[in-house]
């Protein structure tokens, strides 16, 4: 029963950190771009 709750535990810690991590790289290319947008719209 405790093992089970652990992988348990394990898989969700695992699967939101993938989560924010995913997010977080997509935000940044996100900004990235928007970035280079201005920057080439202004230029």
């Amino acid at each position: 029963m405790l093992h089970n709750f652990l992988s348990f535990f394990l898989i969700a810690d695992g699967k939101i950190r993938y989560q924010q991590f995913h997010f977080s790289s997509v935000s940044s290319q996100s900004a990235t771009v928007k970035w280079h947008f201005d920057y080439s719209w202004r230029f």
